[in-house]
């Protein structure tokens, strides 16, 4: 049996319309899989604080995460940063996990971040 969420995804995935997506509501967010622009999007808003030396969005469990290299004195900026932004983006969007590391984040052989 087809649930509406099932036939929301699916017409969201046809049509990759943010309207569709939004109207789906906050729990829709976990039946899809974060696009490729909308992580380019987030790290682009991301990268905007100035405590944020690199970052990368991703997936984890049904969660928006979001990887922060900082020094550990800037987290709580950080934080703060994401609230806000979080604020100014539909409920889909929205970074519900954050996690930070001190150490650069890892790289692959071309020099790209690895997801």
């Amino acid at each position: 049996m087809t649930t509406l969420i099932d036939l929301l995804y699916q017409y969201a995935q046809e049509h990759r319309m943010a309207a569709a997506l939004s109207a789906a509501g906050p729990e829709f967010h976990t039946a899809c899989r974060l696009a490729e622009q909308e992580q380019r999007e987030l790290e682009g808003l991301l990268e905007k604080c100035p405590a944020v030396k690199e970052c990368l969005v991703k997936e984890k469990g049904k969660k928006i995460c979001a990887v922060v290299c900082c020094e550990e004195a800037d987290q709580q900026a950080v934080r703060d940063f994401i609230t806000e932004t979080n604020r100014t983006l539909p409920l889909y969007k929205r970074m519900s996990a954050v996690e930070f590391s001190a150490q650069p984040l890892p790289r692959n052989a071309m020099g790209k971040l690895m997801r």
